[in-house]
């Protein structure tokens, strides 16, 4: 691996905990992670660059994310959209897991 290239599994149905860890180091790396972070608009950047960001950010969940995860982000607009309907619907099966092995 180059400094440029990274090779990680795609997110599946179960790894997303060492996926969602690796996906934040990558945009922190690439200087993105603050699309997904909640916050506002940084003062000093304009709206066309923000907007640039955001869709590359988005983009960037969305090719790290098997196929049958799409539909999660389909219809989500911003990145952050994106990695909190990722986060719900992964963060929730894991915790029905633990549920289910408790009662076991």
């Amino acid at each position: 691996m180059d400094g440029n290239r990274i090779s990680m599994a795609k997110l599946n149905n179960n790894n997303y905990s060492s996926w969602r860890f690796k996906v934040e180091l990558l945009l922190v790396r690439d200087e993105l992670w603050h699309h997904v972070e909640p916050g506002v608009k940084p003062a000093d950047v304009d709206q066309a660059t923000w907007d640039a960001g955001v869709a590359k950010t988005r983009a960037t969940i969305g090719l790290l994310i098997d196929n049958n995860q799409h539909g999660l982000i389909r219809n989500s607009t911003t990145a952050r959209e994106a990695w909190l309907s990722q986060q719900n619907h992964h963060r929730k099966s894991t915790l029905t897991s633990k549920v289910s092995l408790l009662k076991r």
